[in-house]
């Protein structure tokens, strides 16, 4: 897939990426798989074929992407860019669980997951327009954004703009499908996981 990558720059990608997913930091050493080069802003759309527009990621989270730059915030329904691994930073959007099994949008809100959770049972992709989104049923339960707010986090500061960001990247990736959450649980167990750094 990466043919038309000159060797000189799938090196320099390599180097700085440390041989991990920019996306979920599945590293190429825990999972066995060779990494796949992701065209941050696909060809497709215009995207070049340079270092500020490549990074690394694992094939599942590239599979996922496929030509995508924007998706869903499944909270408020409205369309956002994705996660840009080389203009942003990894923790301004994410986090990991307490037991390091699952990417987490900065809130790491419980009552968010389980709405992630039943939008990927119920078939929605970063395709679907959400409209309307401002209250979902999930498990029983009713919940509305205000359930998302975490302790003295406003939702009007910048840190829910970010949010916004890191929950559609986390939906539109399937980055918390049930096959890695195993494979994290393993590598934590071993001590592989999470990526210190």
């Amino acid at each position: 897939m990466s043919k038309y990558i000159p060797d000189i720059l799938k090196n320099q990608i390599s180097a700085s990426d440390k041989g991990r997913c920019c996306y979920c930091l599945t590293t190429e050493a825990n999972s066995g798989i060779p990494m796949t080069h992701d065209h941050i802003q696909p060809r497709s759309k215009g995207g070049e074929t340079t270092f500020e527009n490549l990074c690394l990621a694992c094939r599942s989270c590239n599979e996922f992407k496929a030509d995508s730059t924007e998706a869903i915030d499944p909270l408020t329904g409205e369309t956002t860019l994705l996660f840009n691994p080389r203009t942003q930073r990894w923790s301004d959007h994410f986090n990991w669980s307490s037991d390091a099994t699952r990417v987490e949008d900065l809130t790491g809100s419980i009552l968010f997951w389980r709405i992630a959770l039943r939008l990927e049972v119920w078939g929605y992709t970063n395709k679907t327009r959400l409209r309307g989104f401002q209250r979902v049923r999930a498990g029983g339960l009713r919940l509305c954004s205000r359930d998302f707010q975490s302790p003295g986090v406003s939702s009007k500061s910048g840190c829910s703009h970010l949010t916004t960001i890191g929950r559609a990247t986390i939906v539109c990736l399937r980055m918390n499908n049930q096959v890695i959450v195993v494979a994290r649980r393993r590598w934590t167990i071993s001590g592989w996981h999470p990526p210190i750094n």
